[in-house]
């Protein structure tokens, strides 16, 4: 199951987003960004759109459960459209 993995991998590009916008271009942080991101099933590509808030960076570097739901979504061309809950 790749959801996990990508959904880590779009934590890190915000952590990595806001530490280089605040250290090196003195820019305000973002509160939220929204990642795109692709896997493969079979020959099918699955496309995602997985919203990383501050809160939920802050739930993963400290250790604990995040207090707002994760929702992301995940669309292929065998489908319409589908909403996943993480």
């Amino acid at each position: 199951d790749p959801e996990p993995q990508i959904i880590a991998q779009a934590i890190t590009a915000f952590q990595h987003t806001n530490l280089t916008r605040n250290r090196q271009l003195h820019l305000p942080i973002f509160d939220e960004i929204m990642f795109p991101a692709i896997t493969m099933r079979g020959t099918s590509p699955i496309f995602y759109m997985i919203e990383v808030t501050a809160s939920l960076d802050t739930a993963v570097t400290v250790g604990v459960f995040p207090e707002v739901l994760t929702i992301f979504t995940a669309t292929s061309p065998a489908s319409r459209g589908s909403t996943a809950t993480g």
